[in-house]
Formats: structure tokens, sequence, C-alpha cells
């Protein structure tokens, strides 16, 4: 049985574990947008009917038209495929797979955070 030195096995692992994060990137800038824009009228007609204060951060991201949501998250995911094919080192890969995927978990807690503080309001009031 032959030994592999240990910079090819770590290539090849960081290799499976940048496909597994590309994958994963990918399936979630296909679905975010989708969930954006189908939720998005519920909260701002929730936030109407209890005529709640939201702050500019919430109004900021409900007043975004859904198609400017699409083509944001359909430029990061041209640019995730752009990277896919002009860098070539696994690991290299990898660190900016895993730090889009760190950058869309903030994302997604900024949103849901924005959309959560007026919704508490909303109960608050309604009690």
């Amino acid at each position: 049985m032959e030994n592999k030195p240990k910079t090819e096995t770590r290539t090849k692992t960081a290799g499976i574990l940048n496909y597994i994060f590309f994958v994963l990137n990918l399936t979630g800038l296909v679905l975010l947008p989708v969930v954006i824009v189908g939720t998005r009228d519920i909260f701002t007609d929730t936030f109407e009917k209890y005529a709640v204060d939201v702050p500019a951060v919430t109004e900021f991201m409900l007043s975004v038209s859904g198609s400017v949501y699409f083509f944001i998250f359909f430029l990061i995911a041209a640019a995730m495929i752009a990277k896919e094919i002009f860098v070539t080192k696994n690991s290299s890969r990898l660190l900016i797979n895993i730090l889009l995927s760190v950058a869309a978990g903030v994302i997604v807690l900024v949103y849901a955070a924005a959309l959560m503080v007026p919704l508490v309001r909303c109960m608050q009031i309604s009690i």
C-alpha cells in the first residue's frame, strides 16, 4: 500500500469541502430571494394593519423591488461560478465559499432581525 503525501490528501479534502459549500451556497442563493419576495407582502400588510412604526432598515428592505433581490443574488451566483472557473487552488476556493456562507448567514440574521423587531411591536399592540 502506497502512502500518499499529506498535501495531496489535504487538497482532495479541500476540493470536496469546496464543492459541498459551493452547492449549499448556490442553493441558498436560489432560495433566499424566493423566500424574501414571497414573505415581503405578508410583513408589509401586518405592519400596516397594526400601524407599527418600522425602523429605517426594515422600511428599506420592504421597499426594495423583488426583481432587485433576484438581480443581486444572480450577480453573487455568477461571481461564485466565475470563482470556480478562474481560481485554481482548492483551498482558496474553499476559503471564499466559507466566507460567502458566513456573509449570507449575517445577511439572513439582519433581515430576520429587521422583520422581527416590528413584529414584536405588533404583538405588544394587540395585547
